[in-house]
């Protein structure tokens, strides 16, 4: 009786980290007031998985290992290094769960660290989840009618899912190409929660495939085993990492940092144009000192026919950033930012900072009306929606 609470437990809390992971991975759904809190209980059920499969750790160092055993391992290991620092570079940016915890890492380094672990930790735990279908299937005594069934439910949501894993850019943020995660804000949350979910199976499907031949040929005298989980991690790389590069390259490294309030006659005319655009946020209009340069110049064009709406939101803690819906001329230089500053990112996202950050940026100008605590409390409170228009 006891071990069966104890094992009703462990799957209570399986499927809780699923949900969970999920609403994180939907976060233009739920938003970031909800998305930091449905991490600090992710961050707790991890916790009490591990508690509970303790044991796991001692059989680790016991008996005899086989690919799939490897493979598993393999899998395991990089899921708990994976979660482990996703939630702390999460900590490290909280607004609102842990606020205090702001800033005990670099924000910079946390806000990359975190988009791109975060898809390796939604990978690494589909796969996990797949690798367990076999066992799962023997301890459910499923019939072969119910495993065909199974099996076409999953190889359908995994097309779907390969079809969302490129058209959301996943490769990019897996791989480090992309410092910001870019979202259509007019899709509906309940396409966004489909999208991740239809991802998540496609890769336990991976991990399920990999199981049973694994499995398959464990139970075949002679046949070799190590080369399909081989073939298994290599197919896994390969799938993550057949995506477009970055179309907009940020600026190289060995660009020298200039603050955002500097003028540098090599890379921007001097500043002078103030009423080239209004800019307001919310319902608050702003005063702005512009760059005169070709990218303001273009944003400007833009809102010669009417009034530009951008909606914006919050990241990191610093910033706002919203999509302009198409890419202006840009010649990014690596730049320490100032509460106030507004600048192009990639050529394509509109960022107005209410905090500090450094990476690289094209400027376009100044709010010069609203002091450091103003500034915080305009747009430090949730998504706001920006609106330009061309000065008359």
């Amino acid at each position: 009786m006891k071990s069966g609470r104890k094992n009703a437990g462990k799957r209570a809390v399986d499927i809780g980290m699923t949900v969970l992971l999920l609403c994180l991975m939907a976060y233009p759904a739920t938003g970031e007031t909800l998305h930091e809190w449905f991490g600090v209980a992710m961050t707790a059920l991890l916790i009490l998985h591990h508690i509970l499969n303790r044991r796991w750790y001692v059989s680790i160092f016991k008996g005899s290992y086989n690919a799939y055993r490897v493979v598993t391992l393999v899998v395991n290991t990089l899921l708990l290094a994976s979660i482990a620092l996703t939630a702390l570079c999460g900590m490290a940016m909280s607004a609102h769960a842990v606020p205090f915890l702001y800033g005990f890492l670099p924000v910079s380094f946390a806000r990359r660290v975190h988009l791109s672990l975060s898809y390796w930790s939604f990978v690494l735990m589909a796969v996990h989840l797949g690798l367990h279908i076999p066992a799962l299937s023997r301890a459910l005594r499923w019939k072969r009618g119910v495993k065909i069934a199974v099996a076409a439910v999953l190889g359908a949501a995994a097309c779907c899912g390969v079809w969302a894993f490129f058209k959301n850019g996943i490769p990019n943020y897996l791989f480090f190409r992309a410092a910001f995660a870019f979202f259509d804000s007019g899709k509906p949350g309940v396409l966004v929660f489909a999208e991740q979910l239809s991802i998540m199976l496609l890769f336990a499907y991976l991990g399920a495939v990999c199981a049973f031949l694994l499995l398959k040929k464990r139970r075949s005298r002679g046949r070799p085993v190590l080369p399909t989980a081989v073939v298994f991690l290599l197919s896994l790389c390969l799938l993550s990492g057949c995506g477009a590069p970055q179309t907009e390259p940020a600026a190289p490294a060995t660009t020298p940092a200039v603050t955002a309030s500097d003028t540098t006659a090599s890379t921007e005319p001097q500043k002078g144009e103030t009423a080239m655009l209004q800019m307001t946020i919310q319902n608050t209009p702003v005063a702005v000192q512009w760059e005169s340069n070709d990218a303001v110049r273009a944003l400007q064009a833009l809102c010669e026919n009417g009034p530009l709406t951008v909606k914006m939101s919050m990241y990191g803690g610093f910033e706002q950033v919203g999509p302009l819906g198409q890419t202006l001329p840009h010649r990014d230089v690596q730049t320490v930012t100032n509460p106030g500053d507004i600048v192009l990112y990639a050529g394509s996202q509109l960022v107005v900072f209410y905090g500090s950050n450094s990476w690289a940026y094209t400027r376009l100008g100044h709010i010069t009306d609203q002091s450091d605590a103003q500034l915080q409390t305009l747009l430090g409170k949730g998504d706001v929606v920006i609106t330009l228009t061309a000065a008359e």
